[in-house]
């Protein structure tokens, strides 16, 4: 039931970041680290082609590595491919860049 549950709500995330909602998207991400773990969080921005501003949490993911640039890049990169959305698309990626 909850596998069935959260396989369409991907589909229905999936279809609002499509390329014909949502030709260019700029994105957010934090990094967040705790005595046992660290996540990673990537939200997703956009108009829609009604004009509509829309804004989506696409992922919270563990870290299990440095938190070096090319790690964070490589996680990023990965969230895109997992939603399909194309670095071609993306016109802004801000992160924050505290210490945590």
């Amino acid at each position: 039931m909850l596998d069935k549950t959260c396989e369409r709500v991907v589909m229905k995330v999936k279809n609002l970041v499509a390329p014909v909602n949502a030709p260019h998207m700029a994105f957010t991400t934090d990094c967040w680290s705790g005595t046992t773990e660290s996540l990673m969080n990537l939200t997703g921005h956009f108009i829609d082609n009604v004009w509509t501003r829309k804004q989506v949490v696409l992922n919270v993911k563990t870290m299990t590595g440095s938190h070096t640039g090319n790690y964070i890049r490589e996680m990023f990169l990965t969230m895109l491919e997992y939603w399909e959305i194309h670095t071609e698309r993306v016109v802004l990626v801000l992160r924050d860049s505290g210490a945590n």
